[in-house]
């Protein structure tokens, strides 16, 4: 159903979570197929088939095909992708022709051309705090404390993984303990080491 009805916060999380699974869609390799292809004597340039990016959102989700239906609509109504020919046509389960929108289009191409050099603490912090592909920063609630703009470590970790090639959870914690040594980030409530849980952490400068 819509997300109009939800509260803002939660809005926010959906949209995330559909523009993120939208970018790994449209990720060459491990994404949907998206290719020219022809129907009825016209050519399409870069699009993918509904009924593989349904058995892809399937096999993502692990849920089943009415439900991945249901997913892509909602990704479909935020404007992530639309069919070819007909933006009012819904996402269905079909041999139907369907493109990404420039958004999610650019968000590939930098993914595909990005060498972020990880030594670099400004290259890194510009990417972190990158508004649409950057980490989660946001103000949390734990044990009834509210801790302001702030992201889970953890979270970034997997962030680090998935957008920068970082190649293990070890390599994650060393660089964003580098961050933390040179005071660019640190823990809401007291000096600790960056590691892989479920702790809070702030930017202190930009």
């Amino acid at each position: 159903g819509s997300h109009l009805c939800l509260p803002f916060a939660q809005t926010m999380d959906a949209l995330a979570t559909l523009t993120e699974t939208a970018s790994e869609m449209a990720t060459p390799n491990t994404g949907v197929e998206i290719k020219t292809r022809r129907y009825l004597f016209r050519t399409y340039e870069n699009c993918f088939v509904g009924e593989e990016a349904v058995s892809w959102l399937q096999k993502k989700k692990q849920c089943a095909r009415s439900a991945a239906v249901a997913f892509g609509n909602e990704m479909l109504r935020a404007g992530l992708f639309a069919h070819v020919n007909d933006p009012t046509k819904p996402f269905m389960d079909g041999n139907l022709f369907y493109c990404f929108s420039p958004l999610i289009k650019a968000k590939k191409v930098r993914l595909k051309n990005r060498q972020v050099n990880l030594q670099s603490a400004a290259e890194l912090l510009c990417e972190m705090l990158d508004p649409i592909n950057g980490i989660d920063v946001r103000d949390r609630k734990y044990y009834f404390r509210r801790f302001a703009k702030c992201f889970v470590a953890q979270d970034t970790i997997d962030w680090m993984i998935r957008h920068l090639g970082v190649r293990s959870r070890s390599e994650a914690e060393t660089i964003c303990n580098n961050l933390n040594k040179s005071g660019y980030i640190q823990h809401v409530c007291e000096p600790q080491p960056f590691r892989y849980a479920f702790l809070f952490f702030f930017f202190t400068k930009k």
